[in-house]
């Protein structure tokens, strides 16, 4: 799994960093597949901003979260993907009986 970390607009922190990367493990555990995950983060006047892409096992998922700090924006953004990241694993599961899911 590689996980990439951005820092947009803000200075880049080391704490940030090693929390979004700790927090990816969850998402490592849902997936089959080597994935790649890209956290960006960036802030304006009062509101600080987190994207997660997950790219890899057949699915490009993202999510976005406005928050107040980056590590609630963090949080936030792993319990999104992760319902994504579930709703797209029973997409694709195959059922016992019926034929493959096609890939569109």
């Amino acid at each position: 799994m590689q996980v990439k970390v951005t820092f947009r607009n803000t200075e880049p922190n080391d704490d940030v960093r090693s929390r979004a990367e700790e927090k990816s493990e969850k998402i490592k555990k849902l997936m089959r597949s080597p994935i790649q995950v890209s956290f960006i983060f960036s802030k304006d006047k009062l509101n600080h901003f987190t994207e997660l892409t997950v790219t890899g096992d057949g699915a490009h998922l993202s999510s976005s979260v406005k928050s107040n700090d980056y590590f609630s924006a963090i949080d936030e953004s792993i319990d999104k993907m992760v319902t994504q990241l579930k709703k797209h694993k029973d997409k694709t599961k195959i059922k016992k009986g019926a034929s493959k899911p096609s890939k569109i």
